[in-house]
This record gives structure tokens, sequence and C-alpha cells, in this order.
């Protein structure tokens, strides 16, 4: 049914298909966001799931011995990159990441909230995602 009512045109949904439809252009939004990466130390990172999983792995394994630092990791456009000099630094690249998403995929989920709670079609109408 998600497909059905991205192609219909929202005046024409009734509250519940509306409040279906702002949900997914919220997630839509909160992917894009998510997309524009996170920032660390004046850089700008991915968090494709790609990159996330990347991070992931290097933070689980920042305390093992066979880690040789510094750790060049590119930037989101490989046109740079940075050079990670040890595992406080690693882990501390890793929590901004994690923070970043978190901060985006909480900002939509505020935004659902209202949507959920909107008692006719005026009130969802008039939020706004304007992350």
């Amino acid at each position: 049914m998600g497909d059905f009512i991205k192609n219909l045109s929202p005046e024409l949904l009734d509250l519940a298909q509306l409040k279906a439809y702002r949900y997914s252009e919220i997630d839509n939004k909160t992917g894009e966001l998510v997309g524009n990466g996170f920032t660390y130390a004046a850089k700008v990172f991915s968090l494709s799931q790609n990159a996330q999983i990347n991070i992931l792995g290097l933070d689980n394994s920042r305390l093992d011995p066979a880690i040789v630092y510094p750790i060049e990791y590119n930037t989101i456009d490989d046109l740079d990159s940075y050079n990670v000099v040890d595992a406080d630094d690693l882990h501390a690249m890793y929590l901004t990441a994690l923070g970043t998403k978190k901060a985006v995929i909480d900002s939509g989920t505020v935004i659902k909230d209202q949507i959920r709670t909107a008692i006719d079609i005026a009130a969802v109408n008039a939020i706004v995602d304007n992350r």
C-alpha cells in the first residue's frame, strides 16, 4: 500500500493515508540527511551503510594490538582523509558518527510523533519538516 499512497496526490488521501504519506516523506528526508554524513575534525565523512559497518568494525577492534596507528580514513568525497591517531581518537570519531545518525533519526521521530497526535488533515498539513 505504501507505493500506492506515494503515487497519489496528498489532497486525495484520508487522514490515515495522509499520515502514512507524511511518514514516508520524513523517512526519505531522514535518509537524505544521514547521507550528508558526519563531521569530525572539521572534515565530513560518509554515513552510508558500508561506512557505518566499517567504522563500527574499526571501533570494535580499536584496542587490538595488531592495529597500527595512524589509520587513514577517507572523507565522504574521497578528496581528503583524516589520520586517526590512536584508539581514543577512533572511538571519539565513532561516537560522533553514531551521535550524528541518532540525532537525525530522533529529529524525524519528533515530527512523526506530531503527525501521530494530529487529529485531522489540517493539523497534519500544518506540520512542517524543516530539518
